[in-house]
């Protein structure tokens, strides 16, 4: 069995359009290069099913939400070989450069490993100044 290359961030489009001008001033996400425009929306390729009692599944999304990327996070805990702070890192400096703008880092709280990932972006100033990042705590009564 062969590896994979690494990634090669040559490749990698940030997203370079400007932000849509009816877009929430919170929301610091970039237009995407990518060619959406090739692509008919669902609703026209869809025959519409008209039920009175529902609300939500007529509305249409326009335009990409802000995405959050939570794979730094999301069942690595549960691993029986969690990624190392180091993967992490170079997995979190990756998905900067990809123009994501929220990163969920981990669940400190679980591992020691987490923990010390995070405390390690924090005081290495590795977060840009647009980069918002998640971490998942436990809700307890003390």
């Amino acid at each position: 069995m062969t590896t994979a290359k690494s990634v090669n961030s040559s490749r990698i489009r940030k997203p370079s359009r400007p932000a849509p001008a009816d877009q929430p001033t919170w929301n610091p996400q970039r237009g995407s290069s990518m060619p959406v425009h090739r692509y008919r929306p669902w609703h026209q390729l869809v025959e519409n099913i008209e039920l009175p009692d529902r609300t939500w599944p007529d509305q249409r999304i326009e335009r990409a939400p802000l995405w959050c990327a939570v794979d730094l996070r999301d069942g690595n805990q549960a691993l029986i070989d969690p990624m190392s702070p180091a993967r992490k890192r170079k997995f979190f400096d990756l998905l900067v450069r990809m123009g994501y703008k929220e990163i969920e880092v981990g669940f400190p709280a679980a591992s020691q490993t987490d923990f010390d990932f995070v405390r390690e972006i924090i005081e290495e100033g590795a977060i840009p100044e647009d980069v918002r990042i998640q971490v998942l705590v436990q809700c307890r009564p003390e």
